[in-house]
């Protein structure tokens, strides 16, 4: 468990391990705690014209491994042709960040540091996706695949598996491209390829394996096809979506807007009954009660540590702030306690109702009233440990 100090907005906090593999190459499927649900579908925010009818891309780079003007041309080329956006397509370039600075630092700890949004404030809100392009070499000495277990007094280090460029769409849609992977070559397909991820490719049954499209040629097969089939080499066409990933496209394109889900600047909302979920990258806020954009930018700005830890990465933390109009209510306080158990994300399941708690007395005592209706509800709501 772990507090921030650099801001009292978050009243309470606590730390929920997983394993979160990215998606580039083909493995075992996850466990059930750590595969995306049904229900949580953002990919449907990028394809769709609504709620956002604008996309936004920002595009980080540590100093040296930026991508070629070329590369975004082909990104801005893909996203034209597959996302419905009547009011355009923004790629920006954003920070480049000194080698010094990504030294021994993990990619979703840069990108929590780096990642600033849309821009412009009076624009209606677009759609935001984020790539990152950094240097494995320079951050390889961050641990994150340590797991911490029941008992366990030190946490085993594991080989690394994530040297490869990959994308994260579960439970915040990102890009980590380590430019060290193949050095310089099929860099725009493998790019390509990672988006159609953020998409929602590859999720059918049949002529797909593990995320991956099993067609010979698509370019939603495996990476290692591009090296198989020498498609990098001069003269070579590069591959394109087969015509099974096309209609997976075509058909989430025909799919009802999602209702509850949108961007507030770079944070992922979801809008629940009487509470609302905000996610970062290894970062999740549970805001009980009303929401304002106010309160998303200050969630954004607190996950902005000055010197990330490098053990951090691949462990979810979750916080939570409880509103003072929930509070004047103490009698709905159980019955928003309990729907926690029923949310879409493992995080919350397993640990929204401890940090609600947990928030709902410490504001108590800030307001200089008794706490005793969270605490008498704490032993019929938790369950053991």
């Amino acid at each position: 468990m772990r507090a921030l100090a650099r801001s009292s907005w978050f009243v309470a906090t606590a730390l929920v391990v997983s394993c979160l593999a990215g998606c580039s190459t083909p493995r075992p499927p996850p466990p059930d705690h750590t595969r995306a649900p049904n229900q949580y579908k953002p990919h449907l925010l990028y394809l769709l014209p609504s709620p956002h009818a604008r996309l936004y891309v920002e595009v980080d780079a540590v100093e040296g491994c930026g991508p070629k003007d070329a590369a975004l041309e082909k990104l801005r080329g893909f996203l034209s042709q597959y996302c419905a956006k009547p009011d355009g397509i923004d790629i920006v370039r954003s920070d480049v960040i000194p080698i010094k600075a990504a030294r021994g630092i993990a990619p979703r700890a840069l990108a929590r540091t780096y990642i600033n949004g849309p821009q412009d404030a009076t624009a209606a809100p677009p759609a935001f996706m984020y790539v990152l392009y950094y240097d494995f070499g320079l951050s390889r000495n961050f641990q994150a695949e340590n797991i911490l277990h029941r008992g366990a007094r030190t946490m085993p280090v594991r080989r690394r598996h994530n040297s490869k460029p990959y994308a994260e769409t579960y439970l915040y849609p990102a890009i980590y491209f380590n430019t060290r992977f193949s050095f310089g070559m099929a860099m725009n397909e493998i790019l390509l390829h990672e988006t159609g991820h953020l998409l929602g490719l590859v999720d059918r049954q049949g002529d797909a394996r593990s995320g991956h499209c099993l067609n010979r040629g698509c370019q939603m097969n495996t990476h290692l096809q591009y090296f198989r089939q020498f498609r990098w080499l001069p003269g070579r066409n590069q591959s394109a979506l087969c015509t099974e990933c096309v209609a997976e496209l075509g058909d989430r394109a025909t799919q009802p807007p999602l209702p509850n889900a949108r961007y507030v600047g770079s944070v992922l909302v979801r809008a629940e009954t009487d509470y609302h979920v905000l996610t970062l990258p290894d970062r999740l806020a549970l805001v009980v009660g009303s929401l304002t954009d106010r309160d998303c930018a200050e969630f954004a700005t607190a996950m902005r540590p000055e010197k990330p830890d490098p053990a951090d990465d691949g462990r979810w933390f979750l916080y939570c702030i409880v509103k003072d109009d929930v509070l004047k209510e103490p009698a709905k306080l159980g019955a928003i306690a309990t729907r926690f158990n029923d949310d879409p994300l493992y995080a919350v399941r397993r640990g929204g109702q401890k940090v609600f708690l947990d928030a709902c007395s410490r504001r108590y005592r800030a307001l200089g009233q008794n706490p005793d209706i969270v605490e008498t509800l704490r032993p019929k709501i938790l369950k053991p440990e």
